[in-house]
């Protein structure tokens, strides 16, 4: 039996398929991010971000501090800046693992949403990966 190498593997180039799959099921994702519980870019379908998606991670990373922990905008609506310019809609979302916070998604959706509705169907689409991600990124801390 033949194996093959997987040195060219290393731990974050595993989220590459995952996140290549979610913006795959999701045809309005235009670009997708994953960042540590700091804040650094684990994985990044982009070349780079823009200031206000680093104030977007910024506020989830911030928020992931405040001892209480309570959101009076709602379980899991995320942070969101839209933009009439490039018609294009940011959602930053914590990933956190039975209540330890591990990370951030930075979501760019083509077009603008009409209102929460929206918003809440777009987080929706995005549910099911969560719980992974949320998994999948404590795993990614260098040896």
């Amino acid at each position: 039996m033949t194996t093959h190498s997987n040195d060219h593997e290393t731990r974050v180039s595993l989220l590459a398929p995952l996140a290549r799959g979610l913006m795959r099921r999701i045809p309005q994702i235009v670009s997708l991010s994953v960042h540590d519980g700091q804040g650094r870019a684990l994985w990044s379908s982009g070349d780079f971000l823009l200031a206000e998606d680093h104030a977007l991670i910024a506020e989830v990373v911030e928020q992931s501090f405040i001892e209480d922990g309570h959101d009076v905008r709602g379980p899991g609506c995320g942070l969101w800046w839209e933009s009439a310019d490039t018609a294009r809609a940011r959602c930053a979302l914590p990933l956190a693992e039975q209540g330890a916070f591990h990370g951030a998604l930075l979501v760019a959706f083509t077009g603008l949403t009409a209102g929460d509705e929206d918003r809440e169907a777009r987080i929706d689409a995005l549910a099911p990966a969560l719980p992974v991600l949320a998994r999948a990124v404590p795993m990614l801390r260098p040896e």
